[in-house]
């Protein structure tokens, strides 16, 4: 079995058989809230069209077996001499630059948590609905993330993305 990939950006798509990438790495964990990944690229005509902001998806696998590892967005571009270095975050990590103040009256975690992802722009998957809240009070002291954390640990709940 050969190990291969394919990675688009944008509207360029890099495969195995091209030999333009020079290393992929993927990040993600439990602890992290984001996932992140790193692709470095010799120098071609196609790397100079990448931009910040746009759609990443890395596939992986052997031979034609590829699966979905990573799907985000190119957060950095650095352009070394012979090189460029692509960093991508998942969306995930717009969790951790969106602040909110809200009051919820009634709600319960999953509803307040379903919500603030929303305020986010990132989907929910599932969100189980935990305890019912009289009151619960959301300030831009902490990101959106660092309350979705602190509504589950109240619920005795586990917290993790899958993006």
């Amino acid at each position: 079995m050969k190990l291969s990939y394919r990675v688009q950006i944008g509207s360029e798509v890099f495969e195995s058989s091209s030999m333009c990438i020079v290393g992929i790495r993927i990040v993600r964990s439990m602890d992290v809230p984001a996932g992140s990944c790193e692709i470095l690229f010799n120098i071609n005509n196609k790397t100079s069209k990448i931009s910040e902001g746009v759609e990443i998806l890395v596939q992986l696998g052997y031979s034609e077996e590829l699966k979905d590892v990573f799907n985000g967005f190119v957060n950095n571009i650095e352009n070394e001499i012979a090189r460029v270095r692509v960093l991508g975050l998942d969306s995930a990590s717009k969790l951790l630059t969106t602040r909110v103040n809200q009051v919820y009256e009634g709600q319960t975690a999953g509803q307040i948590v379903s919500d603030l992802a929303g305020k986010a722009s990132v989907p929910v998957e599932e969100a189980a609905d935990g305890i019912r809240f009289p009151q619960y009070t959301v300030d831009d002291g902490k990101n959106v993330y660092e309350h979705m954390r602190d509504l589950a640990d109240k619920c005795g709940f586990d917290l993790y993305m899958n993006t």
